[in-house]
């Protein structure tokens, strides 16, 4: 018995510690984090199809902080080509920074899932949500986009949020699984006769989940039943621990990409004259260590970016 009482103690003492542990280093991470951004904004305002950003949340939570212009896109955001709108920010009229968020394939799904899930930071921040042509057409979206760019932590922290109604996150969890489902029917083996697509290994094949955790939390979510609010119940500590441990990797994703922006980077000052926008022609300014470039810029130019 008191070898017992002993062991339960060892181990008391052991997880005591090492909580504690995990919790200064978290401190630590939130507070160089924290100084990061403000030493690399000009840098890191730019970046949008980082995982820690458009996945995450420490991120959008530091830019929101910083009073950003918060944009939420798809590869408009990603793409190098010069008239890309996240290009004319800070400008004269606006000296505000940005911040993207977004990559190839992402869709509004998405982005709702990003706010709710930071709805807290982002409560008074300004929100610029980009839609992409291509979005509309074709019957649905691009399943495997979808997927790629999905983020658990996201659907978790969108369900954990008391602002947002019960009918948003019952729509989240039927639109998700919805999509999962088309996933799933998506990947049946084309490769293999009939007579043996009723086999074990096949059919199981034909079920594999990407995000098997947000899957269980979803259909749990929907159901109302006695057993469904047991088994919802009994899975609360699971999905907190996860919960925790998704936040420690994306304080620790986030700080090791603003560790590796560029400290010296800084953005041009962008200034047009707006008023000539519709005319042929215009001078755009961009002031850069204290130099100034003139470009003029053409009609095809303008309808694009002036």
């Amino acid at each position: 018995m008191k070898k017992l009482l002993a062991g339960l103690v060892c181990a008391c003492i052991a997880i005591a510690l090492a909580m504690a542990t995990v919790c200064t280093w978290s401190m630590h991470i939130r507070a160089d984090t924290a100084r990061l951004y403000a030493e690399r904004e000009n840098a890191l305002s730019l970046v949008g199809d980082d995982a820690a950003k458009y996945r995450g949340l420490t991120w959008t939570r530091e830019a929101a902080k910083h009073d950003a212009l918060m944009f939420f896109g798809s590869s408009e955001l990603s793409s190098t080509v010069p008239p890309v709108i996240k290009g004319f920010f800070p400008n004269v009229q606006l000296r505000r920074n940005i911040s993207c968020s977004g990559r190839a394939h992402m869709q509004n799904f998405e982005h709702a899932l990003a706010i709710g899930a930071n709805s807290e930071a982002l409560h008074d921040a300004d929100i610029v949500i980009f839609e992409s042509l291509q979005w509309f057409f074709g019957d649905d979206i691009p399943i495997d986009g979808f997927m790629a760019n999905f983020s658990e932590q996201h659907f978790q922290e969108f369900l954990n949020n008391p602002r947002i109604s019960t009918t948003a996150k019952t729509y989240a969890c039927k639109r998700f699984l919805a999509l999962e489902k088309r996933r799933t029917s998506e990947n049946i083996r084309t490769d293999v006769p009939e007579s043996i697509k009723t086999c074990k290994i096949f059919r199981a094949g034909e079920k594999t989940l990407d995000y098997p955790q947000t899957h269980l939390l979803a259909r749990s979510y929907l159901d109302h039943t006695f057993m469904g609010n047991v088994i919802a119940f009994s899975m609360r500590p699971y999905f907190a621990a996860r919960g925790a441990l998704l936040r420690l990797k994306d304080e620790y994703a986030a700080w090791q990409a603003m560790r590796n922006a560029d400290p010296y980077f800084k953005r041009p000052l962008f200034d047009c004259r707006w008023q000539e926008k519709f005319t042929y022609r215009c001078e755009c300014t961009w002031r850069t260590h204290g130099l100034t470039q003139s470009h003029s810029c053409g009609r095809h130019f303008l309808q694009r970016t002036c």
